[in-house]
């Protein structure tokens, strides 16, 4: 079959002799072959062009991204062949990734031929062996895994099952992703937007596709539309936050804040004065940070258009340096990444408050500190907020994107919030936090050992505690 090659030199025979590009990267290069992407911090910055070279490089350096992923192809001659190479280079100097996006022209039909199927193979190894790219983003996964049922087609296709589903196109993909775990140890494979196929990231030897990470493009739908909506009628659009979230056993998600519309910002999208916007885009960043799973992050989640002298310009610049902020204090905490696929590693413990706009959840990593992440998505500020805790322990205040360095009203917990035993919403334990208008707070939460406790799907209940017909009783 075409997937068994035994190793990658297929595509060493590209064009790597013929550019003559000395690479500086061996240390990189030597490192990469002992990450494990999914229990790594995983912060990607999209970019659509190549052409800002050392600019772009200082700017994903000093914010603190991990990666660069570019969007569209990058070559398309020999001289943009060489900036591509150096721009790579330049990224592994600064110890950032590169992710190279891969959409090779070819017909649904090919897949049946072993020989298309091997160039297929040769041109993927290509872009790992001769840029020493770090990994692949396929926009599409459709194009191969679904026959093309559009009206311009002027007969269907279907496969021996009478579905669409394209099964050559799926052995090409499974091979594809074998090879390359095989062959390149530490690169990521990316699935871009898809029909909802099952196990996309799945272990191959389980029948997965064997992908690193899978876009998930409910979760960009139903924020944008929640977002869109005046904050003062958000309670109504609540599940929307919720919906997206739930636990999903079968994927390693990507969370893409990249708009469809390439045009527009996401300052210019959200509701509300300038300093609601901005005050938002900040909350918005805190709490895409702190999802379970890796993160995408592009130029229009950041960018201002228009920017005129004085307030507005200080503002952008406070935003840079809140998001700078957040991506170191996404590589410090374990909890934040080191887990994201264990079920175990997120849990909701407020997740109804609608009437407020409030959610408060809790990330988690094995032998690690907990981040317990409160977001409020309106404008009202609440100096006493009670959420409820599994476990009783310490709280401190680690990151508060309303702090005025970077623009807001500077309300935060100057002191350790006490945890109290009690029961509230479920749980055992509470405590009393100050949540800021418009405003995402991180709290470092240090649990003490405590009785076991069982989990319920949007909390815990003590062990002590036992379900019987008429009620719940002490036992």
């Amino acid at each position: 079959m075409f997937f068994a090659m035994s190793s990658a030199d297929a595509g060493r025979m590209s064009r790597r002799e013929q550019s003559g590009y000395l690479w500086h990267d061996d240390e990189w290069m030597n490192d990469r072959q002992h990450l494990i992407p999914k229990v790594s911090p995983v912060n990607l910055f999209a970019a659509d062009t190549t052409v800002f070279g050392s600019q772009l490089v200082d700017q994903i350096q000093r914010m603190g991204y991990t990666h660069l992923c570019l969007t569209q192809p990058a070559v398309t001659a020999n001289a943009d062949e060489c900036l591509l190479m150096e721009l790579i280079d330049s990224c592994h100097s600064a110890k950032i990734g590169v992710i190279l996006p891969w959409s090779p022209p070819f017909c649904a039909d090919e897949l049946d031929e072993q020989q298309h199927c091997s160039r297929l193979m040769e041109d993927a190894c290509s872009l790992l062996t001769v840029y020493h790219a770090d990994g692949l983003f396929l926009p599409s996964p459709d194009d191969f895994l679904l026959y093309d049922d559009s009206p311009r087609c002027a007969e269907a296709k279907r496969n021996l099952y009478g579905g669409r589903e394209n099964l050559s196109g799926f052995a090409f993909l499974h091979g594809l992703s074998e090879t390359i775990a095989r062959d390149f140890p530490g690169v990521m494979m990316i699935a871009g937007e898809c029909s909802g196929f099952p196990m996309m990231t799945g272990s191959t030897w389980l029948g997965g596709l064997g992908f690193h990470l899978k876009w998930n493009a409910d979760w960009l739908d139903s924020t944008v539309s929640y977002l869109r909506t005046d904050a003062m009628y958000r309670k109504w659009r609540h599940p929307l936050l919720l919906s997206s979230l739930l636990p999903d056993s079968t994927e390693h998600r990507l969370f893409p804040l990249r708009l469809h519309e390439t045009q527009q910002s996401l300052l210019e999208l959200l509701p509300g004065d300038e300093w609601q916007k901005f005050a938002g885009l900040r909350a918005l960043h805190g709490y895409t940070m702190a999802l379970p799973g890796k993160k995408l992050f592009s130029a229009g989640s950041m960018t201002i258009p228009e920017v005129n002298e004085g307030e507005t310009t200080n503002r952008c610049e406070a935003l840079q340096q809140c998001l700078a902020a957040l991506n170191q204090l996404y590589r410090e905490y374990p909890a934040l990444y080191a887990a994201d696929h264990s079920p175990d590693s997120f849990q909701w413990v407020g997740p109804w408050d609608c009437d407020n706009s409030v959610i408060a959840f809790l990330r988690c990593a094995p032998g690690e500190d907990a981040i317990l992440c409160v977001v409020n998505f309106r404008s009202i500020f609440h100096p006493i907020y009670r959420v409820g805790l599994p476990h009783p322990g310490t709280l401190t205040e680690v990151f508060n994107t309303d702090k005025a360095q970077w623009g807001g009203s500077d309300q935060y917990n100057g002191w350790e919030p006490a945890v109290e035993a009690g029961n509230y919403n479920s749980f055992p334990y509470w405590a009393d936090l100050c949540v800021p208008p418009l405003g995402c707070v991180y709290f470092r939460y240090h649990m003490h050992p405590s009785k076991t406790v069982r989990k319920n799907r949007f909390g815990t209940l003590p062990v002590s505690l036992r379900r019987k017909k008429g009620g719940v009783h002490a036992t």
